[in-house]
């Protein structure tokens, strides 16, 4: 026997997922919903008539409820009685009205139609995401402007900053970038899309902005080699794009994910150093000119440091690795660390050796989760080694 607050509190669970998604579809996949009662046995009858009794009257002595109750008699040894079977919403409003979500269900239709209106295609957005069409309500008119903007101008190249519009500033942008993208992904064309990126992190690479936080630093290593008197250097990957390594006799790379590593790097002819601030390489990809250049990456032996210079190769497969070799870490035993929650990925772009030492490392080979970070090898062993490249 199903007591109608039970049924109340499973209703309400899906009120959000399947019921309130479902008000925009037609015909609709949830309606008429019919819910079974689980009227009571003949044995539950004759052990407990009354409580049997006081749950035929929850159900019986209703007003004007929102929803239709289907009985059916039944005949026992205390004589024939009627049963709640099941009760039917017809409708949505009639479960909206059941669980005091009236207002709620006007809302959400006053949003998803605004959305749909402007963009057929946000009406994906809605059913997925109904919570979110409601949290955003004082937000929708703002976003759906600069939706509006961002469609008409597929390759923008500002920073959010800048954009023309003032019904709102930038920092309503920063905040809002996680709904935007979504919405976006729906509205765009898949070309103003640089689907390579994701994450509310790129989103400004991925729709086409500018970001001041995606910046390249560089440093000429060679001693004789300037740019105009500046040896380190750092801009917008956008601007990274022309940059002409042969100008400045450049003929390898080495990248490196610690600062101190970068700034420190020993003197190299014709070498550039750029610091790669650990994962995410997904910029990377814009420069071109990488791909005729030799590439040396230099991380923490670790698992995580292995999994970076797979990253990495998934974007410039002819990276090699600097100091990430068992003779390296076993030469610095005095100096290993605990790596605090290592990497058990299948790293699929190492070669031979470098699988071999990753594995070993996942596996406790030369103690529990060794880690030799890269500012712990010897200043004398990496001169060593750029020396016998």
């Amino acid at each position: 026997m199903t007591p109608l607050t039970d049924l109340k509190a499973k209703l309400a669970k899906r009120w959000l997922s399947h019921y309130l998604p479902d008000s925009l579809g037609n015909p609709s996949a949830c309606f008429p919903l019919r819910l079974g009662l689980n009227p009571p046995t003949d044995k539950q009858i004759l052990q407990d008539f009354a409580a049997v009794k006081h749950w035929v009257q929850s159900y019986a002595q209703l007003e004007s409820p929102s929803f239709e109750i289907e009985w059916v008699s039944k005949r026992t040894s205390l004589g024939k009685n009627d049963f709640p079977q099941a009760i039917v919403f017809q409708g949505i409003e009639n479960l909206a009205k059941f669980l005091n979500k009236t207002a709620e269900l006007m809302l959400y239709k006053r949003l998803s139609n605004q959305l749909m209106d402007r963009f057929s295609s946000l009406k994906i957005f809605c059913q997925k995401q109904p919570a979110q069409v409601l949290a955003y309500d004082q937000a929708w008119s703002s976003l759906l402007v600069f939706m509006q903007w961002r469609l008409a101008h597929p390759n923008p190249q500002l920073y959010l900053r800048q954009v023309p519009l003032v019904a709102f500033d930038s920092k309503f942008l920063e905040a809002h970038k996680a709904v935007l993208a979504e919405c976006l992904d729906l509205v765009l064309p898949p070309q103003q899309i640089q689907s390579e990126f994701n994450g509310v992190r790129h989103f400004c690479a991925r729709y086409g902005f500018l970001d001041h936080a995606e910046q390249l630093q560089a440093r000429l290593l060679d001693p004789n080699e300037t740019l105009q008197g500046f040896k380190t250097l750092s801009a917008p990957f956008s601007e990274w794009r022309s940059f002409q390594p042969h100008a400045l006799g450049i003929k390898q790379v080495f990248i490196t994910e610690n600062k101190v590593n970068f700034l420190a790097f020993p003197n190299v002819s014709h070498s550039l150093i750029l610091f790669g601030k650990g994962f995410g390489f997904e910029h990377w990809q814009q420069l071109s000119w990488l791909k005729n250049l030799p590439i040396f990456y230099w991380g923490d032996l670790d698992t995580h440091g292995f999994a970076i210079l797979n990253q990495l190769r998934h974007v410039w497969p002819h990276t090699q690795s600097l100091l990430m070799d068992e003779a390296t870490l076993l030469a610095h035993s005095a100096l290993w660390g605990q790596e605090l929650k290592p990497t058990r990925a299948a790293l699929t772009a190492l070669n031979p050796t470098e699988q071999t030492l990753y594995q070993q490392l996942i596996n406790h080979h030369w103690g529990k989760q060794v880690r030799l970070e890269q500012e712990r090898i010897s200043y004398e062993w990496l001169q060593h080694a750029l020396f016998t490249l």
